[in-house]
């Protein structure tokens, strides 16, 4: 293979064209593949890979990955990668198989603190949240510099399901400060922004005022749709834009977004059956629809904390929800749980469970 052909794909991901860049290394694993140079097969078809699930493509990321497996290339990094593309599909219960046993075979640090960052992160969407725990223990074991920032990321995720949001709240602004030193960091970034967001939005869902919550929810996501899209990520884009509606009409204003359903078609269309139950629970709150989430329910067979939160916000837009279930999907996260129990309170006119859900929110 010629150079040339190498520096044109690089050049490409440098520049964020992702779907080129896919298009391109995947070229190249043909052409190696034809002359039997198996190390540049295992080289292309795993940058093609991290291209085409940049570009929200899990399914041709999948491809390159086993074609990098057939070429003899199998270390922990590729399965991690492996394991993320079947999160963005659903598969979450695969990815976290073929994840964790990398982790347990990793030779060396790194390649173990690559393949347990990539676990605490499927665990935590399984809500195996203690096994999520006892994975960012040993990363931080592992003590390599260049694990702090994913590790302090997923301290943050772990310490809003305890319900301390204030830590939460203070890791992801210390981190997204950090970050935005870093151009290459946007992507990152924009996660960091997106669960800033979140964290204002669940305040205001229980707040007397939701307004000012609101507020610094949309001005997080708008912040994070600018840096995912600086990273080339569209998927975050579109995630950060239906959550800033998503606030405006919890907010209390009447939203048109037809963003929104160019979002769910395009999730829809590339497989990303999690990020396409997501912008359906979105569309849910900003229509009013109750039984839109109906739809969003069908996507998250193997996501029981994203379960359990959509039920949550189908009661608490009138509809008929399981709200005992939910609990038994959400014991494993704090906050929600909180919300879980002030609908089941309205539904029933409880006023303990209520008084314990309104206990819960105190020092949020």
């Amino acid at each position: 293979m010629s150079k040339r052909e190498w520096r044109e794909a690089e050049e490409l991901a440098s520049r964020g064209r992702w779907q080129e860049a896919g298009e391109r290394y995947a070229a190249l694993v043909e052409r190696s593949a034809r002359v039997k140079d198996t190390a540049a097969v295992r080289k292309a078809a795993s940058l093609a890979a991290d291209a085409f699930r940049r570009d929200d493509r899990p399914a041709a990321a999948a491809r390159m990955l086993m074609a990098a497996r057939a070429a003899g290339k199998d270390d922990p990094t590729d399965a991690a990668q492996l394991a993320a593309v079947l999160l963005d599909a659903g598969q979450v219960e695969a990815g976290a198989d073929i994840v964790g046993e990398a982790a347990r075979k990793a030779a060396d640090p790194v390649a173990e603190t690559v393949a347990l960052d990539t676990e605490v992160g499927l665990l935590l969407t399984l809500g195996r949240v203690e096994e999520a725990r006892a994975r960012a223990d040993r990363l931080e074991t592992l003590g390599l510099p260049g694990a702090a920032i994913a590790l302090r990321f997923r301290r943050a995720q772990l310490d809003r399901l305890d319900g301390v949001l204030r830590s939460a709240e203070e890791r992801w602004i210390a981190l997204e400060r950090e970050l935005s030193a870093w151009p290459q960091a946007a992507g990152p970034r924009g996660a960091a922004l997106a669960e800033l967001g979140e964290l204002e939005l669940l305040r205001a869902s229980v707040a007397a005022d939701p307004g000012p919550g609101c507020e610094r929810a949309i001005a997080h996501f708008d912040a994070s749709g600018q840096a995912w899209a600086q990273a080339g990520r569209r998927a975050g884009a579109l995630r950060a834009e239906a959550w800033a509606a998503r606030a405006r009409a919890v907010a209390g204003e009447t939203v048109v977004a037809p963003g929104i359903d160019r979002a769910v078609e395009y999730a829809d269309d590339r497989g990303l059956h999690l990020l396409a139950a997501d912008l359906r629970v979105c569309r849910a709150v900003v229509r009013h629809d109750a039984d839109e989430v109906l739809h969003a329910l069908d996507r998250l067979a193997e996501a029981p904390l994203a379960r359990g939160r959509a039920r949550v916000v189908r009661a608490e837009l009138g509809g008929v929800s399981d709200l005992d279930l939910a609990l038994t999907e959400l014991r494993s996260d704090g906050p929600w749980t909180a919300r879980a129990l002030f609908a089941l309170g309205r539904a029933r006119g409880d006023q303990a469970l209520l008084a314990e859900a309104a206990a819960r929110v105190e020092g949020w």
